[in-house]
């Protein structure tokens, strides 16, 4: 088994998102970073759809009861075995009570940290932790320090592998959505112009972000569905929805993010500015 000795910031079990359930009101969920996600059970020769373990920023540490392999993968981070440290986009080869430490992070805020043979059981024919409401992951909750999990004692006889990640850029592009018109004409202008800054009050749930003011002809609508990349304007700025996102929602929906940079929004750590390009 695996334990997890520090849990730092946000950790939880995801896997590619539940669906299927919306209309129960159930929400996706699933890594916020598919790309990363891929890169990482890669380097353990996994099948999408097996769980894995997503942190934000530094602080999580794991001890290992067993071998296994791991990969670790999304933010540039530096990653300590056994206190040394070891480079990321690589298979690590671990030993009966070695110990992986995410130390820090440089670009991107989320990491993740694929082990061959992790045991968890499906919530609704998925993996994903759903904080909001208790369901799927490690008992439907952030992982916690002394939280156990089982690993299968069979290693996977592979080559180890490496790769890497090119660099994201601070572009997203969106397409306009269908309350875009509840935005009056200088709103429109300086939804592609200026930029905006992610607050620190993101979550799994949503970015929120600071800039530009934004003002529609109301607030307050009929509620609609909304999606991961659905970007709906509040009075106190604009939220692009993420992975926990609920299913519906009040407020208007002036845009929606192109499919390809939803791994860019997920890696959009507080305090970075990001440009809306039209599509």
């Amino acid at each position: 088994m695996l334990e997890i000795l520090k849990p730092g910031i946000s950790t939880s079990i995801q896997d590619l998102g539940r669906f299927g359930f919306r209309n129960y009101g159930v929400p996706q969920s699933g890594v916020l970073d598919k790309r990363s996600y891929y890169d990482a059970i890669e380097l353990i020769s996994g099948q999408p759809g097996q769980p894995v373990i997503e942190t934000f920023m530094a602080g999580l540490k794991i001890r290992f009861y067993n071998e296994t392999l791991v990969g670790v993968s999304g933010a540039a981070v530096q990653t300590l075995l056994n206190g040394k440290v070891t480079r990321a986009y690589r298979t690590i080869r671990i030993k009966e009570g070695d110990e992986l430490q995410i130390k820090k992070f440089e670009k991107g805020w989320i990491s993740y940290i694929a082990v061959a043979g992790m045991q968890i059981n499906p919530s609704m024919g998925s993996y994903s932790t759903t904080k909001s409401i208790g369901l799927g992951g490690f008992n439907g909750r952030m992982l916690k320090t002394g939280d156990q999990i089982l690993l299968d004692k069979m290693i996977p006889e592979l080559e180890l592998r490496s790769s890497e990640r090119k660099p994201s850029t601070n572009k997203i592009h969106i397409t306009k959505g269908p309350e875009f018109d509840h935005l009056d004409y200088e709103s429109k202008q300086n939804l592609f112009l200026d930029g905006f800054v992610v607050l620190p009050q993101s979550d799994r749930m949503g970015l929120r972000l600071n800039g530009p003011k934004l003002k529609a002809s109301s607030y307050d609508i009929e509620s609609k569905p909304v999606y991961p990349g659905t970007i709906q304007l509040t009075p106190h700025g604009p939220i692009i929805l993420l992975s926990d996102c609920q299913t519906t929602g009040g407020y208007p929906r002036i845009g929606h993010v192109n499919s390809v940079d939803m791994d860019n929004c997920g890696q959009s750590f507080p305090g970075r500015k990001i440009l809306f390009v039209e599509n």
